[in-house]
């Protein structure tokens, strides 16, 4: 008599169960021949039915269910045929793999799509692993019914329901599924049968504050309606200042006893569109140890040329805050805010909008929270944060030319600024601070004439031309050069919202 064994049994089952369910199994009446083309279907209550399987396969009991591996270490085992979920990518097992093995592409698995002899049977089996199963859809019609959150794989990748899915429907991507994006960073934090996290797309810039982009380069800011680090614009009274902390940004209103200062982000309004779902959400990781309110999120939006709050919290303990809105139509100039009430401080170290009605900027291990991206490339935030604010500044020595031109009369002269990134827009602001010099002609270095201001500018690609003024000496068709020289001298080219 031929007989099933263990590789054949889907899911992790204790010693016993296994044995006993392979007990049942081999006393089944259709398990003494041709066991090579027939797997046991395994169901919860003990009962098994066969399927049958094309000749030169081998599989697992359901062959549309694909167990989720949290690490490339395997947690069961796998026989020739099986599927597996592996980084967010879908798997047919070409070597026999036992729990603890390791699991590698082009060795003993290779990407695959549901095998054609797919039956689409779908049990209670699913569930003998909990949260750690995966369905693997045929077509986009949905061969069962789906809860909100639980998993499925389908077009080679994993897919988590957004929303509960009938059996019968039709998936579609960012209507009924949303990619769940994986990465083994996020489940060494996790135990290898915890859900995945789903990823949301950040729409805010500069969100990480232990390290954020802070081009004007303070370590506390307390002026009020003006920006500190890039992107974030401050509401305060001098009493009240925001300080840039390795831990992120503290807001310290202890010294006023009323007022609630906040921080805030101007979105643009191609992120913001009118019928969709946000969720706006912040981490606060210290602040006051009293009772009551703390600190508070406030997302706001001018509608139809009317100032609203869209969504608020009030915040009494420390940890992450969320709330959810909906962008109303003719809506523009989103805002969203963290704030503090007076007599009170808070310090956040990170912030997320994006789609949808959860929030995915942290989760909570062991009584802490985790942010489940990790901190982002410093580069791209700055390149983000250069489309509003640029500061050129000379390094620690040196007299740097910053751009040349043409004097176009005895006070003015057209200079081409080169920058690092396009301008977000074509109003531009420009300042300066330190010893700027217009070099002009053959009058250059320290005998060059002070640039007194900006009159105009032109904004083209990546670069601005502006007009300089000085006070007198320019020749007509002189060509000329801006140069700092000093080492606190700064340009600040500005477009921020």
């Amino acid at each position: 008599m031929s007989l099933v064994t263990p590789q054949y049994v889907q899911g992790k089952y204790t010693v016993a169960q296994r044995d006993a369910i392979l007990d049942k199994a081999n006393s089944y009446p259709g398990a003494a021949d041709g066991l090579a083309n027939q797997v046991p279907t395994l169901f919860p209550d003990g009962t098994i039915q066969w399927k049958q399987v094309p000749s030169g396969e081998s599989g697992t009991a359901n062959a549309n269910i694909a167990v989720v591996e949290a690490s490339s270490q395997a947690s069961k085992d796998y026989a020739v045929g099986d599927l597996l979920v592996y980084n967010g990518q879908l798997y047919k097992v070409t070597a026999f793999i036992e729990t603890d093995d390791a699991i590698t592409p082009g060795t003993n698995v290779t990407p695959t799509t549901v095998e054609t002899w797919t039956d689409g049977v779908v049990s209670d089996a699913a569930t003998t692993v909990a949260g750690n199963l995966a369905t693997v859809e045929a077509s986009s019609t949905a061969s069962k019914a789906y809860a909100a959150g639980e998993y499925l794989v389908y077009h080679y990748q994993l897919y988590k329901a957004s929303t509960a899915i009938a059996q019968g429907d039709t998936l579609e991507v960012g209507t009924n599924i949303a990619l769940a994006i994986y990465s083994e960073d996020v489940a060494a934090a996790l135990d290898e049968r915890t859900p995945l996290i789903g990823k949301g797309i950040n729409l805010l810039d500069n969100w990480y504050f232990p390290n954020p982009v802070n081009q004007r380069g303070n370590n506390s800011y307390n002026t009020n309606d003006a920006y500190t680090i890039d992107r974030w614009k401050f509401y305060t009274s001098a009493s009240a200042p925001l300080y840039v902390l390795s831990t992120g940004l503290k807001l310290d209103a202890t010294a006023i006893s009323a007022g609630a200062p906040y921080a805030k982000q101007i979105v643009e309004d191609y992120n913001c569109i009118p019928g969709k779902t946000y969720t706006f959400s912040a981490l606060a990781v210290d602040g006051s140890n009293v009772s009551g309110a703390i600190w508070y999120l406030r997302v706001q939006a001018t509608v139809n040329g009317t100032l609203q709050n869209l969504a608020a919290s009030v915040n009494t303990e420390l940890g992450l805050k969320s709330v959810t809105f909906t962008i109303p139509s003719g809506a523009s100039g989103l805002s969203v805010q963290i704030g503090v009430y007076s007599t009170r401080f808070v310090t956040v170290s990170a912030a997320k909008l994006e789609l949808g009605d959860t929030q995915t900027l942290a989760r909570e291990v062991n009584g802490s929270w985790v942010l489940n991206d990790p901190a982002p490339n410093y580069q791209q935030e700055l390149a983000k944060c250069q489309r509003y604010y640029v500061s050129l500044k000379p390094r620690a020595s040196g007299t740097p030319l910053i751009g040349v031109g043409i004097v176009v009369s005895s006070t003015l002269a057209a200079v081409f600024i080169p920058l690092p990134v396009t301008l977000n827009g074509e109003s531009v602001t420009l300042a300066k601070s330190g010893t700027v010099k217009l070099w002009h002609g053959s009058v250059v270095g320290a005998s060059a004439v002070d640039v007194s201001g900006f009159l105009s500018s032109a904004v083209s690609g990546n670069s601005v031309t502006v007009t300089v003024s000085v006070s007198s000496g320019l020749n007509l068709g002189e060509v000329c050069a801006i140069q700092f020289r000093s080492e606190d001298a700064v340009l600040s080219i500005s477009c921020e919202l």
